[in-house]
This record gives structure tokens, C-alpha cells and sequence, in this order.
């Protein structure tokens, strides 16, 4: 677990300055929630981009190289949210339905389509991972622009003073 160490000189709405000992090295200051999670969305679209654009070619491998990384960080990018983030916002606010009980059933859904798409690879369906895909990158947008927009937005006003969760959050984003 990393050390936290808050300075109390620095902060401005939801950008509290905090170092933080992480694998040895000192760490600049925090990113909004907002702003991590909005480029990890789209680093996971940049590589789910890179998979259908290989499927459209035919470029099985390449298909399968991209589509796991996607899979993979987006996983990772899941679980930062289901078993940190919206954790601590309900514990914060005393909410625990609304927003993210809605992102968990859509991140269900998510889970979902994606072991659908493994499972039209494994059997060589090239047009039913693509019909699949294109349902996917539709929900992602979608969902994207409410986590954004709402739910993000959300996270850093309620988190903005709960440095170590923002920092765990940060940490586990960039180890995904």
C-alpha cells in the first residue's frame, strides 16, 4: 500500500497535491478522477479500434493481439471502478444505487458482449465478432459519456479529499 503524504499548502478542486511513495520514486501531483478514467476510456478505445480494424482485414492474429489488450484493460478498468471507486463514493454520499448501480449492470453487460466476441474469434465467426463489435463500441460511447459526464464528475467532488483512494486508483489504472 502506498504511503500518502497530504500537503496542505496545495489543493484546488479535486487536485489535492499528494506525494506519494510508489515502487521507490516520488510521484508528481494528482490527476482528477475525471481526467485518469476519461484517458483510460480512450486507451481502451484506441486498442478495441485496432482489433476491429484487423477483423475488418481479415488480420486474425493482429484481431487477437489488440482485442486482448483491449479485454484486459478494460478488466482492469472495471474492477478500479466496481471495487474502489464506487465503493468509497457510496460510502461517502450513503448512496448505493443510482449511478453506479447502473454502471455495474452496464459494465455486466460489457463483461458480456466481450466473452461473446471470444467466443465468435474461437470459432472463426469473422461477421459475428463484427455484428458484436459494433454493438460494443455503441454501448462504450454511450456509457462513456455517462460515466464522463456524470459519474466522474461525481468522483471528484466526493472524492477529491480521499487522497488514497484517488492514489490506489491511479496506481492500479497504470498497472493495467
Amino acid at each position: 500500500m502506498p504511503f500518502h503524504e497530504i500537503d496542505p499548502n496545495q489543493g484546488q478542486e479535486g487536485q489535492t497535491a499528494v506525494k506519494m511513495l510508489c515502487n521507490g520514486r516520488k510521484v508528481m501531483q494528482m490527476e482528477k478522477i475525471s481526467e485518469l478514467l476519461g484517458r483510460v476510456h480512450r486507451q481502451c478505445d484506441e486498442q478495441f479500434s485496432l482489433a476491429e480494424n484487423a477483423a475488418g482485414k481479415g488480420e486474425i492474429l493482429e484481431c487477437a493481439q489488440h482485442f486482448v489488450a483491449f479485454r484486459d484493460a478494460m478488466v482492469t478498468h472495471l474492477s478500479v471502478e466496481e471495487e474502489l471507486l464506487f465503493p468509497a463514493f457510496e460510502r461517502s454520499t450513503g448512496v448505493d444505487s443510482g449511478p453506479t448501480r447502473v454502471m455495474r449492470a452496464e459494465h455486466h453487460q460489457m463483461r458480456a458482449l466481450m466473452a461473446e466476441m471470444v467466443r465468435a474469434a474461437d470459432n472463426g465467426e469473422r461477421d459475428r465478432f463484427l455484428d458484436l463489435a459494433e454493438m460494443l463500441v455503441i454501448f462504450l460511447q454511450q456509457h462513456n459519456i455517462k460515466e464522463e459526464n456524470v459519474l466522474y464528475p461525481m468522483l471528484d467532488e466526493v472524492l477529491q479529499a480521499d487522497a488514497g483512494t484517488v492514489a490506489e486508483a491511479t496506481r492500479l489504472s497504470a498497472s493495467g
